[in-house]
């Protein structure tokens, strides 16, 4: 089994706002329901540093289902 987390450099998007610990659903670029996960910071924080990298991963595995 392959174990990933969601790091900011491979998000494209952000829909909606969300606090920290909020489930969220994670979309395709067809924006097609891929998983869900625990968010490790708000929405405010996550558009700061989509795309970039060497920022804290958004979602840990341990927290994190993907279909």
């Amino acid at each position: 089994k392959q174990v990933i987390s969601i790091l900011p450099i491979g998000i494209l998007k952000c829909f909606g706002v969300f606090k920290k610990n909020d489930a969220i659903d994670i979309v395709d670029p067809n924006n097609n329901k891929v998983g869900i996960g625990l968010a490790r910071y708000d929405s405010d924080k996550l558009t700061e540093v989509i795309g970039q990298k060497n920022k804290p991963l958004f979602i840990h595995y341990d927290y994190l289902h993907i279909f």
